[in-house]
């Protein structure tokens, strides 16, 4: 069978009958917030305020380079559903990919004062579909940007262990609630809103889980209430996937 078709059950359930909601409110309201900073931003050149301007550019990018992200998660969602979403895996070295990965957030990092550090062995090799790979380590490390408070820090890591490649994000954020830990992957993820506000359904995390089940991965979390979060998983090599 199909292993995106076989996995497809498990993305649907609330997910699926929150679609709308997400598309309504999730996408809305940032749009909302770059049209409005659009007028202000217009304003102030007129008035020639530089100062102005510069904070109102950065607050648009924010929230354009946010809305591109729930985006791209909503399409691959789509996608997965579809049956379109092929499992492709091939070897690549990780690091030249995490590399490309903190280059594309690091402004998003960047408007909170945020360091992200990347830890990975030299060399290190994955099996596994690139672009999947690559959308896991977006939506993991930009929900550690939502959750971590300003000034904060993300630290990314990849290393090879007898069962393949284990990646950790861990943050130094808000944390989750123990009573939340259980749903945070489901069809039932838990809504909390970011440090700054920032809005989400859950999706993200939703597709990670689904893409890592595809590799015959696995992923978790471990975390405390203000002491952050380590989101970890791990990729089977070639010889077990």
């Amino acid at each position: 069978m199909d292993p995106v078709k076989k996995n497809k059950d498990s993305v649907t359930g609330n997910i699926e009958s929150n679609i709308f909601a997400v598309i309504s409110h999730d996408l809305r309201s940032p749009f909302n917030t770059i049209l409005g900073y659009c007028e202000l931003l217009t304003l102030s050149i007129r008035d020639n305020e530089p100062e102005k301007a510069i904070k109102y550019i950065q607050t648009i990018h924010d929230a354009a380079q946010k809305t591109l992200g729930l985006l791209n998660a909503l399409l691959d969602w789509g996608r997965l559903q579809q049956g379109q979403l092929k499992y492709s895996p091939e070897l690549f070295v990780c690091e030249g990919i995490l590399e490309e990965i903190i280059r594309f957030i690091d402004f998003q990092a960047q408007s909170k004062h945020i360091k992200l550090k990347s830890k990975v062995e030299p060399g290190l090799m994955v099996y596994g579909d690139i672009n999947m790979v690559r959308t896991i380590m977006i939506n993991l490390i930009t929900n550690g940007i939502k959750f971590s408070r300003t000034g904060g820090k993300i630290s990314i890591s990849a290393k090879n262990i007898s069962r393949g490649v284990k990646f950790e994000v861990a943050d130094n954020g808000t944390g989750i609630l123990k009573e939340d830990l259980a749903t945070l992957f489901s069809n039932s993820p838990v809504t909390c809103e970011g440090t700054n506000m920032e809005q989400g359904m859950g999706l993200g995390l939703c597709l990670c889980k689904n893409f890592i089940d595809l590799h015959g991965g696995k992923i978790w979390v471990e975390s405390k209430p203000g002491l952050g979060s380590k989101f970890k998983f791990i990729l089977p090599p070639k010889n077990t996937a």
